[in-house]
């Protein structure tokens, strides 16, 4: 029996966009399969995605069409497209296809092979970013290992890992390390990250930022063991200055006023050191109620199952 499999595609503001990502993966990819569907989900843009998506779908009736309420940022929508899809599998592309298409194809045949995850890594970009390279190499280094400097994005999924991404539901939490958490057989595959065909990246530095939060307090101890560090530095300081001020005061008599400067300056920064535990610490506990009441992590506004306004067509004629 052949496998079918599913392409997700996130889409903000990509009305200029999306014509061009559905006729490079037609060519490049979709001829070459026997079995398969698209899966188009609109994270809130506020142009004319939705309507151009629907052109697309009337056109192909294997695209299916998934509308959120706003936007909820990249990487739910990436996470709604994996829930909606019904393939054996499923794959991620971007509206911009700055990941080549044709890398579908390589990701299907390693999952053939029997890995349940296959992931990319950068083997080369033609328009590097310093908050990107900043983000992993801090990723690599304080939150998974196994991230590879150059970068790695989410490549394909079976429908196993899928489900078990179902079964996760958290809220803030970066969808790539959720995934490599999960310990599946997988296959890290290099793909060359390419130009923007048009237009500018929504994925801003405040995402950027975000996402890195995301990341370090869903999995990750080094905030807690980086203030628990500090304090203890800070905290062995200031028995030894107080010792030392004492010995100073009985050995050699020195005015009470002396080293004013620098005790103002140690509690300056003492109390700028509270302050960021206190927003660390607020931080882990605002997550927590956000996870304690239950809020759903999308909403959905529409969707539209494949061949559903094919047929409309159809009987319009």
């Amino acid at each position: 029996m052949e496998s079918k499999i599913s392409i997700v595609i996130p889409v903000y503001f990509g009305e200029n966009l999306l014509w061009d990502c559905y006729n490079e993966i037609k060519e490049k990819v979709l001829d070459e399969l026997n079995d398969y569907e698209v899966v188009m989900v609109d994270d809130g843009s506020a142009d004319a995605s939705w309507e151009v998506m629907q052109a697309i779908a009337a056109k192909d009736n294997r695209v299916k069409l998934v509308k959120l309420s706003r936007n909820f940022g990249a990487d739910v929508a990436t996470y709604v497209g994996f829930c909606h899809a019904t393939g054996d599998c499923a794959a991620l592309l971007p509206q911009d296809l700055q990941t080549p298409p044709e890398v579908v194809l390589s990701m299907y045949e390693s999952w053939k092979r029997g890995n349940k995850v296959v992931m990319l890594t950068r083997s080369g970009r033609k328009d590097p970013k310093l908050s990107s390279s900043l983000f992993y190499w801090f990723a690599k280094r304080y939150v998974n290992p196994n991230i590879p400097q150059s970068g790695i994005d989410i490549g394909l999924l079976d429908k196993r890992a899928i489900e078990t991404l179902k079964l996760m539901d958290e809220n803030d939490s970066a969808v790539t390390l959720q995934i490599l958490w999960m310990g599946f057989k997988s296959e890290m595959l290099k793909c060359p990250r390419e130009e923007r065909i048009s237009g500018k990246s929504g994925y801003n530095f405040s995402k950027r930022l975000k996402l890195g939060i995301d990341s370090v307090i869903g999995f990750s101890y080094f905030p807690i063991k980086f203030i628990s560090t500090v304090s203890i530095i800070f905290f062995t300081a200031g028995i030894l200055w107080a010792i030392w001020l004492v010995l100073d005061r009985w050995l050699n008599g020195s005015p009470i006023v002396a080293g004013w400067t620098t005790l103002m300056i140690v509690i300056l920064f003492s109390s700028g050191l509270i302050m960021l535990s206190l927003s660390v610490l607020g931080e882990y506990i605002w997550r927590t109620l956000d996870a304690a009441r239950r809020r759903p992590t999308y909403i959905l506004d529409e969707v539209i199952e494949a061949g559903e306004l094919a047929s409309h067509d159809k009987e319009a004629t």
